[in-house]
């Protein structure tokens, strides 16, 4: 068996077996089999010039890298009478298959492939240095065995030869059948597209003398995408019949727009009552959010609720051990803690000389507040803190929580926290 030829490609293992397949197809081969599982693929050959019996060939694809294939292309001559050489055939397949790969895969990379053989052979055969070293001798016994070998070869050169010119009549038995193929079906086609365009000019006589035709087609049509159309004057329908005749085009279409106009005249007064429905339904679910936005601006900040649960906690404390871990989990619980779109009230908006930083103070309902010190200027709440003014309603949204107060009981109990504000937003109206 000859070596076979290994190929690389940029591809994955699904669309190489596809091209495999459909290349093997192609070229007029007998698929025998297709492994995807294993990534194997293998067919026949026919007879040819070089065998007699044709080859039998395997493929086979595996993946070693991200989105890359080995492809392994080899063959053995089928057994046919004596026949010794096969010319290498096996290879030439190989390549040939290659070079219809390259069209479906791209460029391949061929990685080994054995380029000094001419032919191949399953026997064993004389070589023609041991016959030259070895001349007979006159009056030999080996000249008879020399002349029928030369005889056989003849014989078996007029065999190839007939099998060859076999191989080229049903070669062109097929083509003439193939092209024979080709021509019926194109006549089928030009003699189905005539039936078509003839039904179409019937139906088209049948639309323009009974108009309930048309009304049942304007009928199936959306009504918005009707009233589209009725303005526009651009019905769908007609161009069904755009391949017609003019005169009839214009038939059709003077039907289609008074149905449409007639359709649409029952329609509208409905359609004007639903938008209103639904415009007014889409008014109240607006209203629904806004209220339910106040509602949750103005509820009690989580961790305000817990830090008064935490005081009376600090307020029952037997000793000042109990008292410094209730400290300390105040603490942990203000670390983590943020304020997200609650609505307040500007206390005090104040700037140093020239206005490079800014203390901004806000109250949250009746005795929080948050107080955010050094804001500097250019920074995002800096710039919307110039929006508002003292008294006026303020969303805010903030991190960095910390107790105002200096001592441990109120640290815990008092309501004045230190705070980074990230947003200032006017309340909604």
């Amino acid at each position: 068996m000859p070596n076979p030829v290994v190929v690389e490609y940029d591809a994955d293992l699904p669309r190489a077996i596809k091209a495999v397949v459909a290349i093997v197809a192609r070229l007029g081969y007998t698929l025998s089999q297709v492994d995807k599982e294993n990534g194997l693929v293998t067919f026949e050959t026919g007879a040819s010039m070089d065998s007699w019996a044709g080859q039998n060939m395997s493929v086979h694809i595996s993946d070693f890298e991200e989105s890359k294939v080995q492809i392994i292309i080899g063959g053995t001559r089928k057994n046919y009478g004596k026949q010794i050489y096969d010319w290498g055939e096996s290879k030439k397949i190989a390549l040939k298959i290659i070079e219809e790969l390259n069209t479906l895969l791209g460029s391949g990379k061929v990685i080994e492939s054995n380029n000094n053989s001419k032919g191949s052979s399953n026997t064993t055969t004389v070589s023609t240095k041991q016959k030259g070293n070895n001349p007979p001798v006159e009056g030999s016994k080996s000249l008879p065995v020399t002349r029928i070998l030369n005889i056989f070869g003849i014989v078996g050169s007029f065999i190839v030869v007939g099998l060859l010119l076999f191989s080229k009549y049903t070669d062109h038995q097929r083509t003439e059948q193939t092209e024979i193929a080709a021509i019926e079906q194109a006549e089928r086609a030009k003699i189905e597209a005539l039936e078509r365009q003839q039904k179409l000019e019937d139906y088209a006589d049948q639309l323009i003398f009974n108009p309930r035709m048309i009304i049942s087609l304007v009928d199936t049509i959306a009504p918005t995408e009707l009233e589209k159309q009725v303005k526009n004057e651009k019905y769908d329908i007609v161009n069904k019949f755009s391949s017609l005749s003019p005169d009839k085009v214009k038939d059709i279409k003077a039907v289609v727009v008074a149905a449409g106009k007639a359709r649409w005249a029952l329609l509208e007064p409905k359609i004007l009552a639903d938008r209103k429905m639904k415009a007014l339904e889409e008014a109240k679910r607006l209203a629904k959010e806004a209220e339910e936005k106040i509602r949750a601006q103005t509820t009690p900040i989580d961790f305000v609720t817990k830090s008064k649960a935490m005081c009376q906690k600090y307020n029952e404390a037997k000793n000042d051990i109990q008292r410094s871990n209730i400290f300390n989990n105040h603490q942990s619980m203000l670390s983590s803690s943020t304020v997200q779109n609650k609505r307040g009230t500007i206390k005090q908006i104040s700037t140093d000389r020239g206005g490079n930083k800014a203390d901004i103070f806000i109250t949250f309902g009746a005795n929080v507040e948050f107080e955010n010190w050094d804001v500097q200027k250019g920074t995002k709440a800096y710039n919307q803190a110039a929006n508002f003014g003292l008294g006026e309603c303020v969303v805010f949204s903030g991190n960095n929580i910390r107790s105002s107060s200096r001592f441990e009981r109120s640290h815990v109990c008092d309501s004045d926290y230190y705070i980074t504000l990230t947003a200032l937003l006017p309340c909604p109206k």
